[in-house]
């Protein structure tokens, strides 16, 4: 049986609550307004669900589905779906509805490329921080954020036999080693 954070309760966060219950998996889902406006959801899920806070449902799940829009992504519990809260390493897969429908949806497409531009300048900043005398280029950050979508798809679509968690480190290490190796 397994532990499944979902973050979002819309439609496409139920949804997939209401499958994974039917599969005898353990469910706890969040919503931005709290576990308290979840009650009649989790009632009708049954007792494989409940009702947490975001960063509660985060630490809770061994997979975390993320089916928020984007402009919410700001107020999600970074430190526990990056596993490194106070639960302690464990996989964290981050799924995020909006970013599928990016090639179909013009709308949703505009909202990904402006909150992409957004996290791409955000992690180049964070890499100039740690190495000053890199000169960090925005390639540079789209490098290391299309290693890290590949390592969540390659974790999400095949598991650990794929991308085993000691791998996607070594392949993150090997991205910012040559940060290291330009100063």
């Amino acid at each position: 049986m397994t532990h499944v954070g979902i973050i979002g309760a819309g439609h496409i966060g139920s949804a997939i609550a209401r499958v994974l219950v039917t599969q005898g998996h353990q469910v706890a889902i969040a919503n931005s307004r709290g576990p308290e406006t979840l009650t009649d959801l989790v009632a009708e899920l049954g007792e494989n669900a409940q009702a947490m806070t975001a960063a509660d449902a985060a630490a809770f799940g061994e997979w975390v589905l993320v089916t928020v829009p984007l402009k919410a992504i700001d107020d999600l519990p970074v430190a526990e779906l990056a596993a490194l809260g106070a639960a302690g390493p464990r996989d964290a897969i981050v799924w995020t509805a909006f970013a599928a429908r990016a090639g179909t949806d013009p709308e949703v497409r505009a909202i990904h490329e402006r909150e992409w531009r957004r996290t791409e300048g955000a992690v180049q900043a964070l890499l100039a921080d740690a190495y000053p005398d890199a000169h960090i280029s925005s390639d540079d950050a789209a490098v290391l954020l299309a290693v890290l979508d590949g390592i969540a798809v390659a974790r999400g679509a095949e598991g650990e036999e794929r991308m085993p968690g000691e791998r996607g480190r070594r392949l993150v290490a090997a991205v910012l080693s040559t940060f290291g190796d330009r100063g």
